[in-house]
Parts: structure tokens; C-alpha cells; sequence
């Protein structure tokens, strides 16, 4: 069964633990300067969560994923715009930026702005080899369009019945409640609604 609801919408329940996905951790803490409506809907959700004292939950891998891609795709593009003679080729990332002392600056300061909701966050166990999440269960299911990371975000909030929040076209799944302001995904749940409905419907008649 799918689960979505729109995050502009959403009323947050203060017994629920929220899993936010990289890209949603993206608009909070690196949000451009111009943001676009439904990046305020994640915002402004993330706000409710806080304000709520509600959980949120995060994994080693996500922790990863927020602060490589942060780094890469906020800090360093800003560092290249400040060094203009650093050609921006596959190793300057690793030869130039991470050796520099803007490096350890950014560094520190994303940490800082993470560690600021520790009161709300909880670390994630990825249970990695209980009887769930066995390596040959793990490389062997169907994971759709979803890339291995999301499988496992996905795998773990069903286990422990975690809301996700998300902008990723691709978590079209079941048994999970997402939370996100995709069109795609929003437009694909009304379709799945609107055939409920003809369905039951069809039923109605057939019965009458």
C-alpha cells in the first residue's frame, strides 16, 4: 500500500521518528539564495520537526552522504569560484581543496550546523547482518529504481516504521509513509487514487 503525503501539507506528529533524505538535508543546510516553493515546504517542515521536538534519524551512511555531497557541491564549487586558476578536473577536489585551510573551515562549520540539532537527531543502527538484513537478503531483493543507499534507507524505515522525507522522483514504495513535494511522485499517487476509486466504484455496481 503507498503512503504519500505532500510536505507543503503535512502536520507533524511528535510520536513519529522522520528519516530525511541527503537531498532534503541539502536544502536545510546549504539552501541557495533563491528557494524555490517547495524548498520552503521542506524547510518549513523541518522547522515543524524541531519546533515539535519530534526525532529524526540518521544513519552512518547518510551522515556520509550529507556531508561528502555538501562539501562537493556547496563548498567546493564556492572554493573554484574563489581560486579561479584550479582547473576543476577529477583530481582537484582531493590535490587542492581538501589540502586547503578552507577545507578544514567548511568542514568544521557543517559539522557545527549538524550538531546543533543533536537534541532532535538519533543515530541509526543499519543492522547490517540481523535476521532482516542478512548480506544475501540484502544483494539479492529487487530494488527497483531506487540506487542501493535508498534501498537500504528504504528497508530500514520499514523495519522500524519511520517516515521518510524526501525530493527523490524514484521513492515510489510501498509501506512507508513519504513525505515529499516530487511531482512525479505526487502525480503518480493521484493516478493510484484515482484508480482505487474507478475500481471500487466498478465493485459498487457490480454488486448493486
Amino acid at each position: 500500500m503507498y503512503d504519500l503525503k505532500k510536505a507543503s501539507v503535512y502536520c507533524i506528529d511528535k510520536k513519529k521518528t522522520y528519516f530525511l533524505d541527503s537531498n532534503v538535508w541539502l536544502k536545510i543546510l546549504a539552501p541557495k539564495t533563491y528557494r524555490k516553493n517547495k524548498d520552503k515546504s521542506y524547510v518549513d517542515l523541518f522547522d515543524q520537526i524541531i519546533e515539535n521536538n519530534a526525532k529524526i534519524a540518521i544513519s552512518s551512511i547518510l551522515l556520509s552522504e550529507i556531508i561528502n555531497r555538501i562539501l562537493r557541491d556547496v563548498y567546493y564549487q564556492k572554493f573554484l569560484r574563489k581560486n579561479p586558476n584550479i582547473e576543476n578536473d577529477n583530481r582537484a577536489y582531493k590535490t587542492h581543496y581538501r589540502a586547503s585551510k578552507d577545507y578544514a573551515i567548511d568542514y568544521s562549520m557543517l559539522c557545527y550546523d549538524i550538531k546543533n540539532y543533536s537534541s532532535n537527531i538519533i543515530l541509526l543502527n543499519d543492522k547490517l547482518g540481523d535476521k532482516k538484513f542478512k548480506l544475501s537478503n540484502i544483494l539479492t531483493e529487487d530494488i527497483g529504481a531506487l540506487d542501493f543507499n535508498d534501498f537500504y534507507y528504504y528497508k530500514l524505515c520499514k523495519e522500524l516504521e519511520y517516515s521518510i522525507v524526501t525530493d527523490d522522483k524514484d521513492f515510489w514504495v510501498k509501506d512507508v509513509q513519504v513525505i515529499t513535494e516530487s511531482k512525479t511522485l505526487i502525480d503518480k499517487h493521484f493516478k493510484v487514487l484515482k484508480e482505487t476509486q474507478k475500481n471500487n466504484d466498478i465493485n459498487k455496481n457490480v454488486v448493486n
